[in-house]
């Protein structure tokens, strides 16, 4: 892949689908697609309205709820648990390259493979932050270990996947969700074996993290299910355009996953260290 740094200057404009390029286009939306321009245009379009504005903004909200939670942490305990700081980093980490590709995508192809590259690439790294940030209670000794291997392993296969045997921009939507989810199985595992225990172990006095851990699952599967299935955009195209496609759902479930992970860890984190 080659990449030159676009140019500083120059206004993009606003397109329907027949008229952006083709490697811009997504089925079923026919709208708002921002095109051509320079980096300091393309910075500013945050503050206007196409069809990858909610996509950048959501990204900023979870990153800016997650810092204030932090924060939180930190008044209460007065320092702050490894645990907390790496969901934190799984987050902040990730969010400059994703709004970067929401915003900058339509400068051209180049721009867009760069931008989705990186992307991919901190989605796939900040696995490896969540499982040991969600595994931090739940495993210990051997356990830990083992986990730890297969969560290294799920990422080194991804990365694989889409650097080596194949491109990421050549993936289609359902094929690239489907990597993910795997790393998302992964990440996830620690919250369902403390889902089970919390369920057989404590039913009779209280549901402890699986409140949590369902709405983290059922968020995660509608994300899956409308990015994966182009939905709702399918059903109607044209009217979800710029509010309510398949791609800003997928943000805002996670941005839901992400708050309820946090609820996990505190949960966990007081039944730890009980005051």
């Amino acid at each position: 892949m080659e990449w030159t740094l676009p140019p500083w200057g120059g206004e993009a404009r606003m397109m329907r689908a027949e008229q952006a390029p083709r490697y811009l286009r997504r089925e079923w939306i026919e709208s708002g697609y921002r095109v051509g321009g320079g980096m300091l245009a393309a910075a500013r379009s945050l503050f206007t309205f196409h069809n990858e504005t909610v996509n950048a903004w959501t990204m900023v909200f979870m990153s800016d709820a997650s810092t204030l939670l932090l924060v939180y942490v930190k008044l209460v305990y007065e320092y702050i648990p490894l645990p907390f700081a790496l969901l934190w980093m799984s987050v902040v980490t990730h969010m400059p390259f994703s709004v970067a590709l929401h915003l900058f995508i339509g400068i051209s192809e180049n721009s867009r493979r760069f931008w989705r590259t990186c992307d991919v690439f901190f989605m796939q790294f900040n696995s490896l932050l969540l499982s040991a940030a969600l595994a931090y209670y739940v495993m210990d000794g051997l356990y830990i270990v083992l986990y730890a291997t297969s969560a290294l392993f799920v990422f080194l296969r991804s990365v694989y996947v889409t650097t080596i045997r194949s491109r990421i921009w050549r993936l289609s939507k359902p094929q690239l969700a489907r990597e993910m989810s795997y790393l998302v199985i992964s990440y996830c595992s620690p919250l369902v074996i403390q889902g089970v225990k919390d369920l057989v172990l404590s039913w009779n006095v209280s549901l402890g993290v699986l409140p949590h851990v369902i709405g983290i699952i059922f968020s995660m599967e509608i994300a899956y299910l409308c990015y994966s299935k182009h939905l709702p955009e399918k059903w109607s195209p044209g009217r979800f355009d710029l509010v309510g496609n398949s791609h800003q759902i997928m943000h805002v479930m996670g941005l839901v996953a992400h708050l309820l992970q946090w609820a996990f860890l505190l949960e966990l984190h007081a039944r730890t260290y009980p005051s």
